[in-house]
């Protein structure tokens, strides 16, 4: 809450406190979901406002000196429909997914590591995933080191100049990589929401299903 009051202002640090207890009750499933139904209240803000909520979330983020899987999910989201490019309209992109090639690797990486700590499932599901997009010369994920959250954010902004049918093809890649072990966790699945924001394609089917387990 110091966080949020030094950047973005007393009344938000104020009007969120207030509501941290019956929000957090909710559960973390909710987390995205409420922001969903927030989003058409922030959109109305002035851009100003809208820019000082979002320098808001990020110092609340930022105040214990890390990022979470589910935090980069929300801020990543966040800053696709509430910053000033959010209503820009994109040209289409052109790109395959072999102009991009580290930028995939580093994604289907990210998502492998995400719900196991186990290296034989890792590599299981960065394989689903990498045979799926048909990532050449590459059968085993980034080491679980080399893959820095934040070097994810750019990557998504490259991957948004891949062609439609590129990017549908990348989004089911990222699906079969984080099922592998026939589950799908929260952060999991908030990743894959952020992802098919970031390449603005529909929602995949599996995450209408719920999640099972996980943080």
């Amino acid at each position: 809450m110091r966080a949020i009051e030094s950047t973005a202002g007393s009344s938000l640090a104020q009007a969120a406190a207030g509501i941290a207890d019956a929000v957090r009750a909710l559960g973390p499933a909710l987390a995205l979901p409420l922001f969903d139904l927030a989003t058409p209240a922030l959109k109305n803000l002035p851009a100003t406002e809208r820019l000082r909520w979002l320098e808001g979330l990020r110092a609340a983020i930022a105040a214990d000196g890390r990022m979470s899987l589910r935090e980069l999910a929300l801020l990543t989201i966040a800053r696709k429909r509430l910053s000033e490019q959010a209503d820009r309209v994109e040209p289409t992109g052109t790109k395959a997914i072999a102009d991009l090639r580290d930028d995939v690797l580093l994604l289907l990486s990210l998502l492998a590591h995400a719900g196991t700590h186990d290296a034989r499932w890792s590599a299981l599901a960065f394989e689903r995933g990498a045979l799926a997009v048909k990532l050449e010369g590459r059968t085993d994920p980034l080491a679980r080191t080399a893959v820095g959250l934040d070097r994810v954010t750019p990557a998504l902004l490259r991957l948004r100049t891949l062609a439609p049918a590129a990017k549908a093809r990348l989004l089911e890649g990222c699906v079969l990589t984080v099922t592998a072990d026939d589950r799908l966790a929260l952060a999991e699945a908030e990743l894959i929401r952020m992802i098919a924001s970031e390449l603005d394609c529909p929602l995949p089917p599996i995450l209408a299903a719920g999640v099972h387990g996980g943080a």
